[in-house]
């Protein structure tokens, strides 16, 4: 199942899946906004 017309190696695999990046880069945006949201909300009890 390997692709031998991209770029081989993991850094190749990773270009040809930018989807998945761009998720996770967004899940962890949006996990620090939280976590950030969260701990304004406890301090201002």
């Amino acid at each position: 199942m390997t692709d031998e017309s991209g770029p081989s190696g993991f850094l190749g695999r990773l270009r040809q899946r930018k989807w998945i990046v761009w998720l996770t880069v967004i899940g962890l945006l949006v996990l620090a906004g939280g976590v950030t949201f969260i701990t304004i909300v406890v301090q201002a009890l």
